[in-house]
């Protein structure tokens, strides 16, 4: 890394908090002096995520991943170190002149993303012309504002075949790019056209801010009602949410997401002052969704319309939001409504009281089940209680699973024994552990903990620590970083931002500074510490002298070449009076 762009770095590091820059991503809370969040890195149920704003580090102690908030942002949008500087560089309202190299694959995909964004531009210009009052009107109907239609880039697309891939050409976006966006279309016999024809537009933004795909609502009952663009290379729908690039500040705030299933139920509750909720577009969610929610929040409501509420606690939704950590809610409409029509009909008052009586999913899906099975039998009473508690076992958590034991055994009017057997012989219950112990154990790696933490007792150390082999190259370069420090200045990740692009390096770094041991909270108490490690490390070392002496003179005794007087010898006899008695 050159000079001019680590003074950059640092510059950059200095000027923004890490905590800021990762609640961009997920949702943080205080913990002690730091912060903790759900790690974006791994299928995370609970937050290992750790974020220390005085050093300026994040670390996960479940997948090991750390570094500092341009480290995270690298690894959260997957892009380059230089990016990932100039992302954050933005975000503190400092200008980075920097090139950065880009991939054929990162460079398709921003052509896309400019595509789908000068589509929406395009849409939303033909519904402003006043060309299409039609759409207007309709959109009128459903109560949504002028105000909302800007907000999210509502549009319309022409009739015409290629109305919007002649404007793309015209734009100079070339035809293969547009039709790998999935705004156009090629048949078999060669001609090409919008996919969007006759529409209401709607952009799908995902949760970063970047144009993703569209989403179009036909007028004419003779065709699909919703489409949605293909999925591409940056568009997944099981991976998104509609709107929550909006709401995720909200959903944060409020530590709560709604989810509901439509565009125009989002938009309703959007536009009628409830801020947190998004759009599955779709019932049948995927684990990458959940994954996506949790990074904001543990608190989800699922709020489908009568007919779909069943599906919302389906076998399959139930497991991947327990997988991630999440034991949502469901909240159930009137029949005939959804929520779109509902909120407007009774505003967000009547949206509050739905929300008030939302049921914890378990207690959904037991009243789904009573109304299914016949519990005045013993076969009833046997697939309520074997159905129940298939679900019941993925709560991994011991005093919930306890009282809804004694709630199944109420409805059922089956002892909580009985339960009890049937569900030890499905899983075992395990508390939760919220935080893992670092596995820093070797001498040299809690000594370097103690000097990055207390940089002034350097000297009490540099003799020993130049006698030592380093066997882990990352603890010997952190060594010889420390050395080049000023050792009077607390030291921070600023300090290694020259080697901010090494990953392996700064976890090793990372890993240091987390270690704590008990007792130790000052300088004192750590030069006490690296005392007992240098007297174990000079033992060592002995040991190790020791073990090498020992061969050579056996061998010399065998072979008759060593007497009495030899250094050698003397030298063992010596060890071998030190290390008597003691255990090697």
């Amino acid at each position: 890394m050159n000079e001019q762009l680590k003074e950059k770095l640092d510059e950059v590091l200095k000027a923004v908090k890490i905590e800021d820059v990762i609640s961009d991503y997920i949702q943080l809370k205080r913990v002690g002096k730091r912060y903790a969040g759900v790690c974006p890195f791994h299928n995370d149920r609970d937050p290992s995520l750790s974020v220390n704003s005085e050093k300026g580090f994040f670390h996960c102690f479940g997948c090991g991943v750390g570094g500092n908030a341009i480290n995270f942002v690298m690894k959260a949008e997957n892009i380059s170190f230089k990016e990932a500087l100039k992302k954050v560089a933005s975000k503190a309202g400092i200008q980075i002149d920097i090139s950065v190299e880009k991939s054929p694959e990162q460079i398709k995909a921003e052509n896309i993303e400019k595509i789908i964004r000068e589509s929406a531009l395009f849409y939303f210009n033909n519904l402003q012309s006043g060309n299409f009052q039609n759409n207007f009107e309709y959109l009128s109907k459903r109560g949504i504002s002028k105000e909302t239609i800007r907000r999210f880039g509502i549009g319309c697309s022409p009739i015409g075949k290629s109305n919007l891939v002649y404007y793309l050409q015209q734009k100079g976006y070339a035809l293969d790019d547009i039709l790998d966006s999935g705004m156009a279309v090629k048949y078999d016999d060669g001609n090409i056209s919008d996919c969007f024809r006759g529409r209401i537009t709607i952009p799908i933004v995902n949760y970063l801010g970047k144009f993703v795909a569209m989403g179009g609502r036909t007028l004419d009952s003779n065709y699909s009602k919703y489409i949605n663009s293909q999925e591409t290379v940056i568009f997944s729908k099981g991976k998104n949410f509609f709107g929550l690039n909006l709401s995720k500040a909200y959903i944060q705030k409020k530590n709560c997401a709604i989810v509901v299933e439509g565009y125009f139920d989002m938009i309703s509750l959007w536009q009628h002052g409830i801020n947190n909720a998004c759009a599955s577009m779709g019932t049948s969610l995927t684990s990458m969704q959940a994954s996506l929610l949790r990074k904001f929040t543990s608190n989800v409501i699922l709020m489908y319309d009568s007919d779909s509420a069943g599906k919302s606690a389906s076998d399959r939704n139930l497991e991947i939001f327990y997988n991630v950590g999440i034991t949502p809610k469901v909240a159930i409409l009137p029949e005939g409504y959804d929520p779109d029509l509902f909120v407007r009909e009774f505003g967000n008052e009547g949206i509050d009281k739905i929300l008030e009586n939302s049921l914890d999913i378990m207690d959904f899906y037991i009243s789904e089940l009573k109304e299914k099975y016949d519990l005045t039998t013993p076969t009833g009473k046997s697939e309520f209680a074997n159905k129940t508690l298939a679900h019941l076992i993925q709560l991994n958590d011991p005093v919930i699973v306890s009282e809804y034991i004694k709630k199944i055994s109420e409805e059922s009017q089956t002892s909580e024994e009985v339960l009890r057997k049937m569900i030890s012989g499905k899983t075992e219950i395990a508390p939760k552990n919220f935080f893992k112990n670092s596995n820093t154990s070797s001498i040299e790696e809690k000594i370097l903990s103690m000097l990055l933490h207390y940089p002034k007792l350097l000297p009490e150390v540099e003799d020993i620590m130049n006698s030592v082999t380093f066997k882990d190259k990352n603890l010997k370069k952190i060594y010889d970083i420390l050395i080049t420090l000023n050792p009077n200045t607390p030291l921070t990740m600023e300090d290694f931002s020259a080697y901010a692009e090494e990953e392996g390096l700064i976890n090793k770094i990372i890993e240091l500074l987390i270690f704590e041991n008990s007792g130790i909270d000052n300088e004192d108490s750590a030069k006490i510490f690296i005392d007992e490690l240098k007297e174990k490390l000079s033992d060592m070392f002995l040991r190790e002298k020791f073990a090498v002496i020992k061969k050579e003179v056996e061998e010399a005794l065998i072979n008759n070449t060593i007497d009495r007087n030899d250094e050698r010898f003397i030298e063992y006899q010596q060890l071998y009076r030190h290390f008597k008695g003691r255990k090697t």
